[in-house]
């Protein structure tokens, strides 16, 4: 999921702002699973990446460290090139993400 205590401190400890920032995560973010299998089954690699690398920064930002090595082991795989590696890429992603929006729902019922 999520380290709060390092994506706390990334904002100093300003838990409003956080729950904002994750809201924006979870409403761009909820269906990119699914665009990035479109991407690559469409053969759009170069926007699969693109679209990769930057779920990774977003990950990295909120401190959600298992979404960003899942995400930059897909991104790998992309620039590679390894059709075998995709699907597993995917389902590794696909589980962190869902870790991630899990933890984003959780921090929202404690926001409110």
């Amino acid at each position: 999921g999520i380290d709060l205590k390092l994506a706390m401190k990334r904002l100093g400890n300003n838990f409003v702002l956080l729950g904002r920032i994750l809201k924006k995560f979870k409403d761009n973010y909820s269906g990119i699973t699914d665009e990035l299998r479109e991407l690559i089954d469409n053969g759009d690699f170069e926007g699969a990446k693109k679209l990769s690398h930057t779920v990774k920064g977003v990950a990295g930002n909120i401190a959600a460290t298992d979404l960003q090595k899942a995400t930059s082991n897909l991104e790998t795989v992309i620039k590679l090139g390894e059709d075998e590696d995709y699907e597993d890429s995917i389902l590794r992603f696909q589980v962190a993400l869902e870790q991630v929006m899990e933890s984003v729902a959780i921090i929202e019922k404690v926001k409110n």
